[in-house]
């Protein structure tokens, strides 16, 4: 919920998530909104890849992709696969 509430400020929402520990239907529609921006699952769950996202957003990184959007320049997508391997220390 407070995560959820530090994304909402991030992106500069105008209202925040209500005080509370209900896991309502408030919160349901918060957490699939931020699913559906970060581009994952949108089923209103807080399970590992909404937590993982939820890191990456409130660190200012973008959206984990397990496969890469398509770009025909094969040069920058192999630089940018190169780029994400080197961010993962691989």
């Amino acid at each position: 919920r407070a995560d959820l509430d530090r994304w909402r400020d991030t992106m500069g929402h105008q209202w925040g998530v209500p005080v509370g520990d209900a896991f309502d239907h408030t919160i349901e529609l918060v957490t699939i909104d931020f699913q559906k921006t970060r581009g994952i699952v949108a089923d209103g769950r807080v399970g590992p890849q909404t937590r993982d996202e939820m890191a990456l957003a409130l660190a200012g990184k973008p959206p984990f992709q397990a496969i890469p959007q398509y770009d025909p320049n094969v040069a920058a997508a192999v630089a940018k696969l190169r780029g994400a391997l080197a961010d993962l220390g691989a």
